[in-house]
């Protein structure tokens, strides 16, 4: 036991320091870009003047933008109703990125070709959507009266909650689904010890 505790502190130590010594340029190479993104504004806020940090932040943050912007695209062409879930994931990680990176030195952004752009109203239609899509077809589980479909319809009521805390009737419709989706077990304790079993400890075990 020893040994192993002693190798795990060995693995985190060196990964540790592997993460504190890797380069911008080397999640740039392996397509990590956001990784190399926050890699290089660490470093550049240490020493603003190096030029090789500079360069692979502006490379990340323009291949980044350029894949999330098309599969954005790609997923509202599709004509698929399901698709408003990942919309909204892909505008947020949009706007997180230009956050992460906005409070730069302003001759860094100057060379970025870096403009400040406001996501809001397409995270709100997108997060709209999405609730919208998942109240529907939460509905349409619980029509299916059968407890596979409620578990599945109570979980969509769920994901809505992470959108709006107050969305309609959702927390009505959440202990509707619990209790269609809820298997019950009548299950009866019989003691067959010679021995007197508390009273309690029938309760808990019951309970």
């Amino acid at each position: 036991m020893a040994i192993k505790i002693k190798s795990t502190v060995f693995y985190l130590l060196v990964l540790m320091f592997f993460t504190a010594c890797v380069s911008p340029k080397y999640y740039y190479k392996h397509g990590q870009y956001d990784l190399a993104i926050q890699k290089a504004v660490e470093k550049l806020n240490k020493n603003p003047k190096k030029e090789k940090h500079i360069q692979y932040l502006h490379k990340s943050y323009l291949v980044a933008n350029i894949k999330d912007n098309e599969k954005i695209q790609f997923l509202k062409t599709s004509g698929q109703a399901n698709i408003w879930d990942e919309v909204f994931t892909t505008y947020n990680r949009l706007n997180k990125r230009q956050e992460t990176i906005r409070f730069l030195p302003m001759d860094i952004l100057k060379r970025m070709n870096f403009q400040l752009i406001n996501y809001d109203n397409e995270i709100h239609a997108a997060k709209r959507n999405a609730a919208e899509y998942f109240y529907a077809l939460g509905l349409k589980n619980l029509d299916e009266n059968n407890r596979l479909s409620a578990q599945k319809a109570y979980h969509n009521f769920k994901k809505i909650k992470s959108y709006y805390p107050n969305y309609k009737d959702v927390d009505q419709l959440i202990i509707q689904a619990e209790n269609k989706g809820t298997t019950n077990i009548l299950f009866l304790v019989e003691n067959h010890t010679n021995m007197i079993i508390p009273d309690r400890f029938e309760a808990e075990l019951l309970q």
